[in-house]
């Protein structure tokens, strides 16, 4: 019977289905299944971890190789008594060719300025200037102080050193004198590296220095003018970045 929702049996009901299980007989019940601490029960068996597998050593990169500099080829190609035409960097501003966009030769050959010229479709007259290490500038030129800046963009005339004329007769005109572009490391690095080199292996600071183009033409400006000027011209060797070209014609 029901009271009140709730279903009540009675105590016949109960005893009748006691006796239902006593004919059964007795219940079997499983021992407990062993578990590890902390499993939760029911819970599938979790599955056997993999071994992890070896971490790969890879080598480590190989530092980049360090650039050579090219300034003591150039140096050695000066001393050799190679004409080299350089072109390297931005362009310089100004009226005069300062290490960027020159071409170069030793200053040890006064006939140099005939047969130079001559190759570049020049006249005669016009004489070549020197570049001189800046520390060396008081060795070779005269009254430099309070010039020493100026003279740094090759601006100033000065009179020459007795060692000077000796050295360097190609940079001297008939007068003495010379208009000399002072090379200082702070203001142009490379170039100074360059005549460094040189004055190492030939124990002179100076070298003639004109600006690299055809007569009548303006300074080169890019690489394409660099190697026209260059094969036109029939200079020995083209100093371009950081490459060295032989003239075709001149191998």
């Amino acid at each position: 019977m029901r009271w009140r929702g709730v279903l009540i049996l009675s105590a016949a009901s109960l005893l009748a289905g006691a006796g239902d299980l006593r004919a059964q007989g007795p219940m079997q019940i499983s021992p407990p299944v062993a578990r590890p601490p902390g499993s939760i029960p029911n819970a599938p068996a979790a599955k056997p971890k993999a071994a992890p597998k070896p971490k790969a050593v890879t080598a480590k990169p190989k530092p980049p190789a360090l650039k050579k500099s090219i300034e003591p080829k150039v140096a050695m190609l000066l001393a050799a008594g190679k004409v080299v035409a350089r072109f390297t960097g931005r362009m310089e501003y100004g009226p005069r060719a300062l290490g960027h966009r020159s071409i170069l030769y030793h200053a040890k050959e006064p006939a140099v300025n005939q047969w130079l010229n001559q190759r570049l479709g020049r006249t005669e007259f016009m004489p070549f200037a020197p570049s001189t290490l800046y520390e060396h500038r008081l060795a070779n030129y005269k009254l430099v102080e309070g010039a020493d800046y100026a003279a740094q963009f090759m601006t100033i005339t000065f009179d020459c050193t007795e060692s000077m004329k000796s050295d360097c007769p190609a940079a001297v005109h008939v007068d003495g004198t010379a208009r000399p572009q002072l090379v200082s490391a702070e203001g142009s690095p490379s170039f100074h590296r360059l005549l460094t080199e040189y004055y190492k292996l030939t124990g002179i600071p100076t070298v003639i220095n004109t600006s690299f183009n055809m007569h009548e033409e303006p300074i080169v400006c890019s690489p394409d003018d660099a190697i026209r000027a260059f094969l036109q011209g029939n200079l020995d060797v083209l100093a371009i970045g950081d490459f060295l070209v032989d003239h075709p014609k001149r191998v």
